[in-house]
């Protein structure tokens, strides 16, 4: 017999209301999973169209960004896909872009 994994979706099949000490239906779960999905999406999205708007304001930090971007070794490049494919803490990877650093800690300094 295997373990299952210590993930969302087990958590949301497995985990009993303290109530009434059943679990989720079927129905019930595709719902769970699909406000977790849509919501995941909502941040991501707002995030990404405040960040463009940002950008947008601030056309001296589109340029230090761009700039940035572009000299990034095959190094720090493959640092950032590594974080984000093993889930470890962005700030990690993100450091080795001093200026999207900047601008993602304190967006306030842009102006």
């Amino acid at each position: 017999m295997g373990t299952a994994p210590d993930d969302l979706a087990t958590k949301i099949m497995t985990t009993a209301d303290p109530e009434i000490g059943e679990t989720f239906e079927i129905e019930e779960m595709v719902d769970q999973v699909a406000i977790f999905f849509l919501a995941g999406h909502e941040t991501s999205g707002s995030a990404l169209a405040w960040a463009l708007y940002l950008m947008a304001c601030y056309p001296e930090w589109q340029e230090k960004v761009t700039d940035e971007a572009q000299v990034l070794t095959s190094d720090q490049f493959g640092l950032i896909f590594i974080c984000m494919r093993n889930d470890c803490p962005m700030e990690e990877a993100i450091q080795v872009l001093s200026a999207t650093s900047s601008s993602i800690n304190n967006p306030w300094a842009m102006g």
